[in-house]
């Protein structure tokens, strides 16, 4: 008790480095219960491929669709309308 006031746990660090948001018993090392917040950025403004293998981002600038372009690279296919999640293997950003 903190005053008249319980404490409630809403994020935890376990022993081993796992982090769990709006879970008590973390499974992987980041284990979030709800929805997770992401800012968009452009296909132009990506950071290098180089050193960033395993990021994710989003685009909101696709000329490609998600839909039928799962694994295409997305280098030079800005300055279109579709929003569509990316990742990284430290050579190229692909959509997927």
């Amino acid at each position: 008790r903190f005053g008249s006031h319980d404490l409630v746990e809403s994020m935890r660090i376990t022993n081993d480095g796992k982090v769990g948001i709006g879970s008590n018993a973390p499974r992987q090392e980041l284990d979030v219960a709800g929805v997770i917040a992401q800012s968009t950025t452009t296909v132009n403004s990506l950071p290098s491929a180089t050193n960033n293998g395993g990021a994710r981002s989003m685009v909101s600038d696709s000329q490609l669709s998600a839909s039928s372009n799962f694994g295409a690279t997305i280098a030079g296919y800005g300055g279109g309308s579709y929003t569509v999640p990316v990742w990284c293997d430290g050579s190229y950003w692909y959509i997927g």
